[in-house]
């Protein structure tokens, strides 16, 4: 009884053609999302960078004109050397000089930092194994399905064609 029994060989390679070209799809449809999510906690950064840098002058310039003020009551000569490393010594010694100084955007770049790490191991993985893999199994899925089934079934549609076209003639 099992010696007669042939699997549907059709449904197999057309199985193996339509899960490789599912893997495939969602392979770069993961890839995409993986780099939405990257570009959309950056952009979050980089607001939080952005609106924490528009205050920055403004403080920058308070902290200049009251050291500006006290080197004068010091009498000290304002030359230009002075001035610039007295500002930077402020600017170093001002949280806020820096935008990484701000406790928030600090936790926010690290975080998009381990998300990176964790999508780029993904993305390795999508790329290197699964897409392959897909692509595999879908180009044999249809090679075998077209040279084991289709053609066959060409070949028979045309004989019985020939055959009708045949009797037609003769008939």
């Amino acid at each position: 009884m099992l010696e007669s029994y042939k699997p549907p060989t059709d449904v197999l390679y057309k199985f193996m053609a339509i899960a490789g070209l599912v893997i495939v799809v969602a392979v770069v449809w993961r890839s995409t999302t993986i780099q939405l999510e990257e570009h959309r906690l950056e952009m979050l950064v980089i607001g939080k960078v952005q609106s924490r840098s528009s205050d920055i002058p403004k403080i920058i310039e308070r902290d200049v004109e009251k050291a500006l003020s006290q080197l004068q009551s010091e009498g000290v000569e304002l030359t230009g050397e002075a001035v610039a490393a007295r500002f930077e010594k402020i600017s170093a010694e001002n949280p806020l000089a820096s935008p990484l100084g701000d406790p928030e955007i600090n936790r926010l770049h690290q975080q998009l930092q381990a998300v990176r790490i964790d999508k780029e191991a993904e993305k390795f993985i999508l790329m290197n194994l699964a897409f392959p893999v897909g692509a595999l199994l879908m180009m044999t899925g249809f090679f075998l399905w077209y040279i084991k089934v289709q053609r066959p079934m060409d070949m028979i549609l045309q004989a019985q064609a020939a055959e009708a076209i045949r009797k037609i003639k003769a008939g």
